[in-house]
């Protein structure tokens, strides 16, 4: 259920916005597990799976050599979360929640939007 909400974000971001040179999809749990260039949802081969860390993964994408403009974290919320120091401020983060229950654990800096029917 959560993957697939993940994926039907992609879709809506396909939809919205329409760049030819793809989009770069980042999969991982407590770490980076794979980054795919992708021009459509069907693409996206999911990696990771365990017990998830998105705030040290969310510090590691954004301190890569070649940061993102804006980074969309789809998860279910239930994880541990990195500091404002930990990411550039020019880097925007939008956390999408598949459970709002975890809602008031993202951090305040972060926005947040529900990914709930």
């Amino acid at each position: 259920r959560d993957l697939s909400m993940a994926l039907a974000l992609i879709n809506k971001v396909f939809a919205t916005f329409r760049d030819r040179s793809g989009l770069e999809v980042v999969c991982g749990d407590t770490e980076l597990a794979d980054v795919q260039r992708v021009f459509n949802s069907d693409q996206v081969k999911m990696a990771g799976g365990g017990g998830t860390d998105m705030g040290a993964l969310i510090k590691e994408i954004a301190n890569r050599k070649s940061p993102p403009q804006l980074l969309v974290v789809a998860t279910d919320g239930d994880t541990g979360w990195c500091h404002r120091n930990d990411v550039p401020k020019k880097i925007p983060v939008v956390v999408a929640l598949t459970n709002d229950c975890y809602r008031k654990q993202v951090p305040e800096w972060m926005t947040c939007v529900s990914l709930n029917p």
